[in-house]
């Protein structure tokens, strides 16, 4: 099930640079590997009362404050242990800061502690991907989409990570699904994109480039490379 976390910012995210301007980096399964696509940590549905020992991490979160909610999830860490909660946010702190390897262990504790807790297992996957741990990232995406079907940035991973094992008609479907849920997520539609392109349906990819220069012209233009390229060469 879901816990409650601070509303996602999208950030960094693969900063459109991939999945989602905000939300993901530029570089996407293909030839240029994307970051990540996003924390995760879809915006789950708020609960009340908020757990109130946590109130303050999640202002901190809310806020993109990263340095303070490390510290603040390592003080409550200190008066106990099994705080779940706070172990996640050290966790997603660790991964929006990029310091993968820190990262990866908190929330592998966290899923142990709490084999329910689907945003652990969606960060896990994302940050997996990230240390370009392929089996481990998908094990741990389908792991949280068999608890929550609906998360986009879920599906976007594991399209990732089947995209780098070779498995594009399958990162096509996930791709497709993630788009599906947030019609908005340019980063899964870009990648999605090259993903066509590789495996030769030209149209299907020009298609995805007409959307995406409404929601994001550098990803559109970065997706004309492979239009030009592999696209051309796979058709021809």
């Amino acid at each position: 099930m879901h816990r409650p976390i601070a509303p996602l910012l999208c950030i960094s995210l693969l900063s459109a640079g991939l999945i989602l301007t905000g939300c993901g980096n530029d570089n996407p399964p293909g030839d240029e590997q994307p970051e990540a696509v996003l924390p995760p940590a879809e915006t789950p549905e708020e609960t009340a009362p908020a757990n109130r020992d946590i109130v303050e991490i999640r202002q901190a979160a809310d806020a993109g404050n990263w340095l303070q909610v490390s510290d603040l999830s390592l003080k409550k860490l200190l008066e106990n242990p099994q705080n779940v909660e706070a172990r996640y946010y050290l966790g997603w702190a660790y991964a929006e800061t990029k310091q993968w390897d820190k990262a990866a262990p908190e929330l592998k504790q966290v899923t142990e502690l709490d084999p329910g807790y689907t945003n652990a297992w969606s960060t896990l996957g994302w940050v997996y991907a990230e240390q370009k741990k392929w089996p481990e990232s998908i094990a741990a995406s389908k792991k949280a989409l068999e608890q929550d079907p609906n998360l986009p940035y879920a599906h976007a991973n594991l399209g990732w990570a089947f995209a780098e094992t070779g498995e594009t008609p399958k990162a096509i479907v996930e791709y497709e699904k993630a788009v599906a849920l947030n019609p908005k997520l340019d980063t899964a539609m870009y990648s999605m994109g090259v993903a066509y392109c590789s495996t030769g349906n030209p149209t299907k990819a020009k298609d995805i480039r007409q959307k995406l220069e409404l929601l994001n012209p550098d990803l559109a233009n970065k997706l004309d490379t492979h239009l030009k390229s592999d696209c051309k060469q796979q058709a021809g």
